[in-house]
C-alpha cells in the first residue's frame, strides 16, 4: 500500500489536533480579555451617569437660581447652573480649552523627498587598468 491511500499519518493527525486545540484556547482568551473588562466598564458608566441623573434632579427639585435667588424659571438657567457647579471625578477627562487641530500629515511615496533618478546621478567608476 502506498501513502494516499492509508490516509493521514499519525504525526499529521496528532499536529493538527495541538494546532486545533490552541487555536481554539487562544480564541478563548481572547474571548475573555474582551468580555469581562467591557462588563466592568458598563458597571462603571451606569454608576456614574445615575450619580449625574440624581444630583441633576436634586438641583432641578431644591435647587436656587443664583441669578434670582429663586427656583429656576427654565431649562436654559438649570443647564447653565448644573453645568458650571458640575466638577469632573478623577476619573473623567477635561478637555482643554484649545481648539483641536489636525496633526501634520506624514509624507507619502509622492510627497516624499527621496532623490530620483534624474536629480541623483552617481559619478561613475574609475576604469581598472589591467
Amino acid at each position: 500500500m502506498d501513502r494516499s491511500s492509508r490516509g493521514l499519518s499519525v504525526r499529521t493527525k496528532v499536529l493538527g489536533s495541538v494546532l486545533v486545540m490552541a487555536a481554539l484556547g487562544m480564541a478563548t482568551a481572547e474571548a475573555a480579555s474582551y468580555v469581562v473588562p467591557s462588563r466592568r466598564l458598563d458597571v462603571r458608566l451606569n454608576a456614574s451617569l445615575q450619580q449625574e441623573v440624581s444630583e441633576f434632579r436634586a438641583l432641578n427639585d431644591g435647587g436656587v437660581d443664583p441669578a434670582t435667588g429663586q427656583g429656576f424659571r427654565g431649562v436654559k438657567e438649570l443647564l447653565q447652573t448644573a453645568l458650571a457647579r458640575n466638577v469632573a471625578d478623577e476619573t473623567q477627562a477635561t478637555s482643554p480649552q484649545v481648539p483641536w487641530t489636525t496633526p501634520p500629515r506624514a509624507p507619502t511615496a509622492r510627497t516624499s523627498r527621496r532623490p530620483t533618478r534624474s536629480t541623483h546621478r552617481t559619478p561613475p567608476r574609475p576604469r581598472r587598468r589591467s
